[in-house]
């Protein structure tokens, strides 16, 4: 996107919420936009603060969960923002193009992870646990045979959403702010709205439920941030004033969900508030060497969320059998373990392009 500096710079701007360019276009024309390093750069940590809800079990190790509660925000608000990205980018192809490449991207990961962590499971259940294989319930076909694979269903889900709201906005433009707007409240609303109680049935699917209903929230404000920056002619990141806002968004988000009763309405509303933050900051035209390398791994991330979770519950089994107490040394182990291995494995699944695909 941008030559290699010295070290870290940020690159000459105007100080404007979001860059714009003096070219006029119509809606159908396309936008030339390169890729954005800096957000590249950003998306192992969003990958590796996964793994560490994930790897924690101690209470030593959970007090510590706050700094990375907000990453699943992150990636749903990012998965938001880029369809927007693409349509600006793209604005020819077509809804059902949009929607098979989509779901192409997302369903054959999604199908092949499933398969691959049935079998890992009735593996640790048969050589580690000495238990008979786990029970198998249907609905792992479309909801995942890992806790973490709800998110990829959903996320097609949600490019239906958005893809049909970008396609109404074009046709009814002057509703795009009113809109956003509704968004923004209807978000805040959610936050403190009480899960229904279809979530908390003792069933395979509640599980889904749960997390489709606690990240609506974020759906709520990548799509209005898309509605406003859906007539801007730019680049689509942000200068450092919204950066500095990103921060404080993620400061204040931080403090309140480590300091809020889990689930409560302030602690859902700050562990959104620090994904956007985090997508606000990661926006910023940063630019240097430094950059351009995590960007490399950040485009690992997909992969790193897809596997971690074999290595988190296979490293846990194994010490578990060993006889190991659950304590913060286990989970820090756990954890520093678990995102090389994931690490390691995604980048030598992109290695080939028969593998490339399970590794996004």
């Amino acid at each position: 996107m941008s030559t290699p500096t010295e070290g870290i710079a940020l690159s000459a701007q105007t100080p404007r919420m979001f860059e714009v360019s003096a070219i006029n276009r119509t809606p159908t024309q396309a936008v030339a936009l390169g890729r954005l390093e800096s957000f590249d750069a950003f998306r192992p940590m969003a990958a590796f603060a996964t793994i560490l809800v994930h790897s924690s079990i101690s209470p030593e190790s959970q007090r510590w969960t706050p700094l990375s509660r907000f990453s699943l925000p992150f990636f749903v608000l990012a998965a938001i923002y880029f369809l927007f990205r693409g349509e600006r980018k793209h604005p020819e192809v077509s809804f059902g193009q949009q929607l098979r490449q989509r779901a192409w991207r997302l369903l054959l990961p999604f199908a092949a992870w499933n398969v691959i962590y049935a079998l890992l499971r009735v593996a640790k259940h048969l050589v580690l646990v000495h238990e008979g294989p786990p029970k198998f319930d249907w609905n792992a076909i479309w909801v995942g045979s890992a806790h973490h694979l709800w998110f990829l269903p959903y996320l097609l889900v949600t490019t239906v959403w958005v893809l049909t709201v970008i396609r109404t906005m074009r046709r009814m433009p002057l509703l795009r702010i009113p809109a956003a707007i509704l968004l923004l409240a209807l978000g805040a609303a959610m936050c403190f709205t009480p899960e229904p109680a279809i979530c908390h049935l003792p069933t395979y699917n509640s599980y889904f439920l749960d997390r489709a209903f606690v990240m609506l929230p974020s759906i709520c404000w990548g799509t209005a941030l898309g509605l406003l920056l859906m007539e801007d002619d730019g680049t689509f990141e942000t200068d450092w004033r919204i950066g500095s806002f990103g921060l404080v968004l993620i400061l204040l988000g931080t403090i309140v969900v480590g300091a809020a009763v889990p689930h409560s309405g302030p602690y859902r509303m700050a562990r959104h508030f620090s994904g956007m933050g985090v997508l606000l900051v990661a926006l910023m035209p940063v630019r240097g060497e430094i950059i351009n390398r995590l960007a490399v791994l950040g485009r690992c991330s997909y992969g790193i969320f897809l596997s971690h979770v074999a290595f988190v519950e296979g490293i846990q089994a194994v010490a578990a059998r060993l006889g190991a107490k659950i304590s913060w040394p286990l989970d820090l182990t756990v954890f520093m373990l678990s995102c090389i291995g994931a690490t390691a494995l995604t980048l030598l699944l992109r290695r080939s392009s028969k593998t490339r695909w399970l590794a996004g």
